[in-house]
């Protein structure tokens, strides 16, 4: 008869206290290896990335003389239709004709005190620049502390405006409304609102980005200087799938992203171009936040949709006994599933819940939740904090 081995109770106390320490420090190493992310109210937009080619109403400036050029405007500066935009002459004084821009500083106050018609204040400008050069006021002035000795010499130029050394062919004018811009790719003939019929799969996805236009002190006549942009609107034209046409056509007001500024264009179905293997389409833009001046061939995002709900980033969202959801962790540090409901829209990186559905449903995410990141070896129940 075999004799009963008696473990001591200490011993027994010992390795339960040590399976014990195990057990906890394993979890401790797991936790320390869980990531957790707390779910927040969020928007995720339904979005497509695309090359688009940038279509403008645009007019080349080109100059109707030789010499010298003065510009009176800088980029994106809205000039008005025949307005006077620059001086061409040969032998200019570039550091006199500076000066306006100092004097424009006080135009406000001097137009109003005079009466003066806006339409006359470039040559008012120019022959005060004159007046400079010829001494009649010092190089060296001070605009605060002579403010009633221009105004003075700008009330008696008013008066000898017509008596300037520049004639009217001296001014270079722009040739309608807009913006003013010193980019020019060449394409501003094909590439406007009344060619769009013609626009090719070509066309959008070459890459046209070199600016012909180099700033000179001295130009040649008929050489192009600058040009005039329309900045209601422009056109941007994009390669469609048909499913993407048909989703358009169905919601055509929309929004394109570029450098993170969101704009309004709608989708022109009536202007769209249909072949064999592609489609394109038209989407006319509406305002002016991004720098459609100096653009032709660039990527934007075509936001179709805003998805507004509990936003949950896909890498916590897994499959844990054939349901597809999440892992939250509760007030004891434990891991606790959540089968997925109420799904509005998903995309490659986050799911977005219908909050008020979510809210009333007892079994559903709630906003604030901790999810558990990569779940992928979790069990329901698990200590992991």
């Amino acid at each position: 008869m075999k004799r009963k081995i008696k473990i001591p109770i200490n011993i027994l106390f010992l390795f339960g206290f040590l399976v014990y320490i195990s057990y906890n420090l394993i979890v401790y190493i797991q936790g320390i290896n869980i990531e957790f992310v707390k779910v927040n109210y969020g928007v995720v937009e339904e979005k497509v990335n695309k090359k688009g080619l940038v279509i403008r109403d645009e007019k080349i400036c080109k100059s109707h003389k030789s010499g010298e050029i003065f510009f009176f405007f800088n980029e994106g500066q809205r000039v008005a239709k025949d307005e006077k935009i620059a001086i061409i002459e040969k032998n200019l004084d570039k550091s006199t004709l500076k000066k306006i821009d100092e004097f424009r500083l006080l135009d406000k106050n001097i137009l109003e005190k005079y009466n003066i018609d806006r339409n006359n204040i470039d040559d008012i400008f120019v022959n005060m620049a004159f007046n400079i050069k010829n001494k009649t006021m010092q190089d060296n002035y001070n605009i605060d502390d002579q403010r009633d000795f221009i105004d003075d010499l700008l009330k008696n130029s008013f008066n000898k405006v017509n008596n300037n050394n520049f004639n009217n062919n001296s001014y270079l004018k722009s040739n309608m409304a807009g913006v003013i811009s010193f980019f020019s790719d060449g394409f501003e003939s094909k590439y406007n609102f009344e060619n769009l019929n013609t626009i090719t799969k070509e066309d959008i996805l070459k890459d046209n980005t070199k600016n012909l236009l180099k700033e000179k002190n001295y130009i040649n006549e008929g050489e192009t200087v600058c040009k005039i942009v329309n900045n209601h609107n422009f056109y941007v034209a994009f390669l469609l799938s048909d499913e993407e046409k048909l989703s358009f056509g169905k919601n055509p007001n929309i929004k394109l992203k570029k450098d993170n500024k969101k704009f309004h264009a709608s989708y022109k179905k009536d202007k769209t171009i249909v072949n064999d293997d592609y489609n394109i389409g038209f989407f006319k833009v509406y305002d002016e936040k991004w720098n459609f001046k100096r653009e032709r061939n660039t990527d934007f995002d075509l936001i179709s949709n805003f998805h507004r709900g509990i936003k949950v980033p896909v890498n916590t969202v897994t499959r844990y006994e054939g349901d597809r959801g999440v892992f939250t962790l509760d007030e004891d540090g434990l891991a606790k599933f959540i089968k997925l409901k109420h799904v509005l829209f998903e995309n490659e990186k986050f799911l977005i819940i219908d909050y008020k559905k979510s809210k009333m449903d007892g079994n559903s995410i709630k906003l604030y939740d901790e999810l558990v990141v990569n779940p992928l070896n979790i069990k329901n129940g698990q200590k992991v904090r």
